[in-house]
């Protein structure tokens, strides 16, 4: 497999990169990033009389679900870990969370997430630019303005900030205001929304493509979870209907296991195929 890996560069409007992918004899051809390129590759790669498998890893994100009982100081660093670590633009790094329970719990939780960004992010201080630095503080006003509870940092080189919001996301209307603050915008921020049921929790992920704060990600794909475990097998049945397909802990949402599928794919499956064998004829029910 190694000898017959191609890995090439080539810019966009390259005739080279034409001539590869329409009549270049690959098996797979996979492509990071999202459109136009994605379509772009596709259309080109249609033409190929060698029919490759083409295999995207389109724009992603990740979601934090809560849940009383499941709230714990572990869970408090993990979640805070995962806002700082890559600065939230891994396709699993949480940018939304969901708090299943009250709002008073969900205050009191975010209180112990604020601790642990202030202890993890003095530790890895960045330096964002004015501009930057503008429009989140202009963020957390209009999110203050709009009913949600703010919780930031005072220093500039850790510049974190966790919302506490009832019921619905208030991020639209930042971004109606301010569109740089998008999904690739915001770093080492989180709104936590508050909702009843997992049902609520469900529904707050299957919005998410259509939100404007999240222009450009083509769905949700990792869910870091911690719930008690009475609610764990409902939460899989009621996740199953977003499309996510990566469940894990919120401590280590980053982390990715030599032995789980990428993407929802196993990769191998890509470069092979099954091959079926029947020795006994099947039984042709209601046959003459």
């Amino acid at each position: 497999m190694a000898r017959s890996l191609c890995i090439s560069y080539f810019g966009h409007d390259s005739p080279g990169l034409t001539a590869a992918l329409t009549s270049a004899p690959f098996g797979v051809v996979n492509f990071w990033g999202g459109e136009p390129g994605r379509s772009s590759v596709a259309t080109r790669l249609a033409q190929n009389p060698a029919h490759p498998r083409f295999f995207v890893n389109g724009p992603l994100t990740g979601v934090a679900i809560i849940g009383t009982d499941g709230d714990g100081e572990e869970v408090a660093r993990g979640l805070a870990l995962n806002m700082i670590l890559y600065e939230q633009q891994l396709c699993s790094s949480p940018t939304i969370g969901v708090y299943i329970g009250g709002y008073e719990k969900a205050l009191r939780f975010a209180t112990m997430v604020r601790s642990h960004l202030e202890s993890i992010g003095s530790q890895y201080p960045i330096d964002p630019s004015n501009d930057a630095l503008f429009v989140t503080n202009s963020a957390r006003r209009v999110l203050a303005f709009k009913g949600s509870k703010v919780l930031q940092s005072e220093s500039t080189h850790n510049p974190w900030t966790l919302v506490v919001t009832k019921g619905s996301s208030n991020l639209d209307s930042v971004v109606a205001s301010f569109p740089s603050f998008n999904v690739h915008g915001r770093r080492r921020f989180l709104e936590l929304v508050v909702v009843e049921s997992l049902e609520g929790a469900a529904s707050v992920i299957k919005s998410i493509p259509s939100m404007a704060a999240f222009a450009g990600i083509d769905k949700v794909q990792t869910v870091g979870l911690s719930l008690p475990e009475s609610m764990r097998e409902e939460a899989l049945w009621a996740l199953a209907s977003t499309g996510a397909y990566r469940i894990v802990p919120i401590e280590d949402m980053f982390m990715r296991s030599a032995s789980e599928p990428y993407d929802g794919m196993t990769l191998a499956s890509l470069f092979s195929y099954a091959v079926y064998q029947r020795r006994v004829p099947l039984p042709l029910e209601g046959a003459l």
